[in-house]
């Protein structure tokens, strides 16, 4: 592996950008003393200085301006941010000061220079903002976006079938099912049976209590006799689709595996089968098949994240042992690989969205690595612990802790076959 593919992608607060060029700058504080009537000065260190990075962003492409606002937004909000520098990896600034250029020999091209500064750590108590609320506030608007772009996109006028038979060869621009062929009613109703139908097998595998499996399986019976009586209606299909993908969170026994159970329906519809647009009914229902996916797998990908960072947030007040044992990740590193694979799944969803979707999934990125960024910065570290002999776990957990109670996380992360008996001369992760 060669340095280009160690480099990796740059973004503060989630607003991605690409580097130009970077100065960072470190050193000692050094006071010097000179004396009267001495020729020989001292030195004296008093620590090490605050490291400043000094980078020319560059953003670029046909939503370079739309990529601008986003970091312009993250670059005034208050406090520090985690900025992923390509070399330096995941650091915590704070904004002394930027600048935006541009050009109109540059079309498409923005530059800002930053002038940031590491932030520490606060050595007295530090009061943390409700991250995870401003997460949720920004799916909530995913969700009510979702709908509200739908809800037009299925809403045909009658007369758009004739007028498509009549011009052939033109895209329909929109459509409502009733009117349509029972081809296309049918159609529509299938889809949103093969959207339902995994949701009772999903609901059976989170643990929900008997009060919340009974509302999940009578809600689900209550949408399926919709859909057999008001098939037609723009509103109930959008309304469904939210309304049940929310549901499955909120009655979970705990968001982590409800964030695994929506993350399998990101990539709703993949197996269905594509549809032939030889016809003008054949186009409303390629296009409704089209959106309904589409709302689907954003839908999910958005109840899925405020379900993943609830889980991040319970496990960091929770035993260290049941989060490995979920796979919940509650070390910084952890957290950073997290952060990078959920803005992942968001940079899929924005290359496809809508204009109103495209923003509002936007707010939902910058919400979600502020919010990691935030639990990063108090979040135990992990280090690596060489022990030079064999030791029981509970002994070695006294020594890297001073907590022998620990030693069971220090079995688990590690994969001892045996807690009596920690091989020495192997490489530990231990977290700090």
């Amino acid at each position: 592996m060669s340095w280009r593919d160690r480099l990796l992608p740059a973004s503060f607060r989630g607003a991605r950008f690409f580097v130009a060029t970077d100065t960072r700058q470190g050193g000692r504080r050094i006071a010097v003393h000179e004396y009267p009537l001495r020729d020989i000065p001292y030195a004296e260190d008093l620590g090490r200085k605050a490291r400043t990075y000094a980078i020319e962003a560059v953003l670029v492409g046909p939503n370079y301006d739309r990529d601008l606002a986003v970091l312009l937004a993250a670059l005034e909000t208050s406090g520090s941010g985690l900025l992923t520098h390509p070399t330096y990896g995941l650091v915590a600034v704070c904004v002394q000061g930027f600048s935006s250029a541009l050009s109109s020999a540059e079309g498409g091209v923005a530059r800002v220079q930053l002038d940031l500064v590491e932030a520490g750590t606060n050595t007295h108590p530090l009061a943390l903002p409700d991250s995870l609320a401003g997460v949720a506030a920004a799916v909530d608007q995913v969700m009510t976006t979702i709908q509200a772009v739908l809800d037009p996109a299925l809403a045909y006028v009658d007369q758009a079938l004739a007028y498509a038979a009549l011009a052939q060869g033109y895209l329909l621009l929109g459509y409502r099912i009733v009117g349509m062929p029972s081809l296309v009613v049918e159609a529509g109703r299938a889809l949103l049976g093969q959207f339902l139908a995994p949701l009772a097998d999903l609901g059976s595998t989170l643990g929900m209590s008997d009060a919340n499996r009974a509302a999940h399986v009578a809600g689900l019976g209550s949408a399926v006799r919709e859909l057999d009586t008001r098939a037609g209606s723009a509103a109930l299909v959008g309304a469904t689709i939210t309304n049940e993908l929310t549901a499955l969170r909120t009655r979970a026994a705990a968001p982590w595996p409800a964030w695994q159970a929506l993350s399998t329906l990101t990539a709703w519809g993949a197996d269905l089968p594509v549809v032939p647009t030889s016809t003008a009914a054949r186009l409303v229902q390629a296009h409704n098949q089209a959106v309904v996916v589409a709302a689907v797998r954003d839908g999910a990908l958005a109840q899925g994240l405020l379900a993943a960072l609830s889980g991040v947030a319970d496990a960091a007040d929770g035993a260290a042992v049941a989060a490995l044992e979920a796979g919940i990740p509650v070390a910084g590193p952890e957290l950073g690989a997290l952060c990078a694979q959920l803005t992942g799944l968001i940079d899929a969803r924005q290359a496809v969205a809508s204009d109103p979707l495209y923003a509002a999934w936007a707010a939902v990125r910058v919400a979600v690595a502020q919010d990691l960024a935030a639990r990063a910065l108090v979040a135990p570290r992990l280090t690596t612990v060489v022990p030079a002999r064999t030791l029981p776990a509970l002994v070695l957990a006294y020594q890297c802790h001073g907590d022998a109670t620990r030693d069971a996380e220090l079995v688990r992360r590690n994969g001892i076959a045996h807690p009596g008996f920690v091989p020495g001369g192997q490489a530990l992760e231990v977290r700090t």
